[in-house]
């Protein structure tokens, strides 16, 4: 089983999110906001 995987696009770039991975998810939101202040569309 891979578990939740979700993916965001935007042009050319693409984020994939992997929880199980993501073990420091609130660092990233914090320092890093500007990232998910695009609209976001889940494509997964």
């Amino acid at each position: 089983m891979m578990g939740i995987i979700k993916e965001y696009q935007k042009d050319e770039l693409t984020i994939v999110w992997q929880p199980k991975k993501c073990i420091h998810a609130g660092v990233c939101v914090l320092k890093h906001y500007q990232m998910f202040m695009i609209q976001r569309q889940n494509v997964g």
